[in-house]
């Protein structure tokens, strides 16, 4: 949980690794046991963590995929933070667990400024982003952006690497790509994955690598891009995805376009979202419609015949 007093302040429990004593400073929170939901194993953990009111939480969570190593042993998982607000008076450690009190040594509330100024361990390691993420009020606000990093329930979308650009060319030889995208080689598709990532740069966001949560295979690309060439209207912002042939069916471009629409009703200004493809391309427009997308028209863009449709704020 990421707990906000009443000054907008960051609760930070220090907690000392038993195994090698490392210091790191942490958000009150912990894993789920058997038979509750997320939102019930944070009420448990931030009562025995932190002596706090479950009713605090927002049961509104973000997830994501933590990667970290505890008492000698590597963790690779999913989590789910939730946002808080709290009275930090009211915080007693009278309830933690024993083993958890033995190697608790001590927390501290930290404003935004403290945070990003702070050289300690702290984690999560984007506690900011995440705070913004959640909703949390200025200063904490400002750190709203389209996360290079996102967990749905079955994919992780993440930023580019250079060694995708090969089973990304698999998909695009798929004669399930070709009947409705335009063919793009090994160098073309090295050459998009470039042109992402300067999107990222210069728009603060564009398309993810999308990879199967189970096996960690690259699958596609899902997410949001802005178009500066969009005849219709200026520099809209597209949700869109393409997925490998083996994966189509089991509403994952539903999954991936729905994770990017909360992204841009929760951290884009943008009034509208659009979404194109093709007008033969009855299951892609199948999952416009399930995103709650309708159709607004048809046109020409890049030499194609296209039909888009948007949603509103």
């Amino acid at each position: 949980m990421l707990c906000l007093d009443e000054q907008a302040r960051l609760l930070l429990l220090r907690f000392q690794d038993p195994f090698d004593g490392r210091l790191f400073w942490e958000v009150p929170g912990g894993g789920i046991e058997s038979g509750e939901t997320p939102v019930q194993a944070a009420g448990r953990e931030l009562f025995e963590e932190a002596g706090l009111p479950p009713t605090s939480i927002i049961d509104r969570p973000v997830m994501l995929w933590r990667s970290f190593r505890f008492n000698g042993h590597d963790h690779h998982q999913p989590e789910h933070f939730f946002l808080a607000h709290v009275r930090a008076a009211e915080v007693n450690f009278d309830h933690i667990p024993a083993d958890e009190a033995r190697i608790l040594k001590g927390h501290r509330w930290l404003t935004r400024a403290e945070l990003a100024a702070s050289v300690d361990l702290i984690v999560p390691e984007n506690a900011a982003e995440v705070a913004a993420r959640l909703g949390a009020p200025p200063p904490w606000a400002a750190d709203r952006r389209i996360p290079r990093e996102l967990l749905t329930e079955r994919m992780v979308l993440r930023r580019w690497r250079p060694d995708d650009a090969p089973p990304l060319a698999e998909i695009y030889a798929q004669p399930a790509f070709l009947a409705h995208m335009s063919a793009l080689d090994l160098d073309g598709t090295r050459s998009q994955i470039d042109q992402f990532v300067r999107r990222w740069k210069d728009d603060g966001f564009c398309q993810w690598a999308a990879v199967d949560l189970a096996t960690g295979r690259l699958i596609g690309r899902a997410g949001l891009i802005r178009h500066h060439d969009w005849p219709l209207s200026e520099d809209p912002v597209e949700v869109g995805w393409t997925l490998h042939r083996d994966y189509w069916g089991r509403g994952l471009a539903t999954e991936g376009g729905r994770a990017a629409i909360d992204c841009w009703r929760d951290l884009l200004d943008d009034d509208q979202l659009i979404s194109i493809t093709r007008p033969a391309n009855a299951r892609s427009r199948a999952v416009m419609e399930r995103l709650g997308m309708t159709l607004r028209g048809a046109t020409r863009w890049r030499d194609q015949d296209v039909v888009w449709y948007a949603i509103d704020r």
